[in-house]
């Protein structure tokens, strides 16, 4: 193997890694957006349940007084 090819095979690998590094950091920001799309919906959905909730105890007459939720 001449000197040309080995520093052509080192300059190569150092781009692999910079892009498996991209990759992995790309990889991470998908994961967490991901992550709080899902967080998100769950928060969406318990505040829906909680105000059908309260529309039915309201329909239905029941006062519920807690010290939470005045």
């Amino acid at each position: 193997m001449s000197r040309r090819s080995a520093r052509c095979t080192h300059a190569g690998n150092g781009q692999k890694s910079t892009v498996d590094t991209a990759l992995g950091i790309l990889l991470l920001l998908v994961s967490l957006a991901g992550a709080v799309v899902v967080l998100a919906a769950f928060v969406w959905a318990a505040r829906k349940d909680g105000e059908a909730d309260r529309a039915l105890q309201r329909r239905l007459g029941i006062r519920r007084r807690t010290r939470i939720g005045r």
